[in-house]
């Protein structure tokens, strides 16, 4: 499932040019968090909630039957998560296997460098 949008860019000394790009729905909404409800971690929570609600309205629908929906929203701690799913929390070894972390300087680098592509894809 993919996302077509249409979208009209001006070129220097060109007249108006039609370009279709194609994204992902993760793609698209993870650029565009307010469209999507996830601009903040109370909308996502409550777009989150409202969406598994209607989804269960609508298959109740669906199949004929009235629905029956209980909502509990339970603020836990990390570990009592982990320990509801058997997730072991483990310190890492050897933090050079895991880049989920980026310093101050690796970001300004990514940050140029994703700026540097955006002006390129303008042009």
């Amino acid at each position: 499932l993919f996302l077509f949008l249409s979208l009209a860019m001006v070129r220097k000394g060109a007249t108006k040019a039609k370009v279709s790009q194609q994204k992902s729905p993760a793609e698209f909404f993870a650029e565009n968090k307010t469209i999507a409800g996830f601009d903040t971690p109370a909308k996502s929570l409550y777009t989150s909630v409202r969406e598994l609600i209607e989804n269960s309205l609508d298959a109740a629908e669906r199949i004929g039957v009235l629905p029956e929906i209980q909502v509990t929203i339970e603020e836990i701690s990390l570990e009592r998560f982990q320990k509801m799913y058997g997730v072991e929390a483990t310190e890492r070894v050897d933090m050079g296997l895991y880049k989920d972390l980026e310093t101050a300087k690796e970001r300004n680098k990514r940050e140029k460098q994703e700026e540097k592509e955006k002006r390129q894809r303008e042009k």
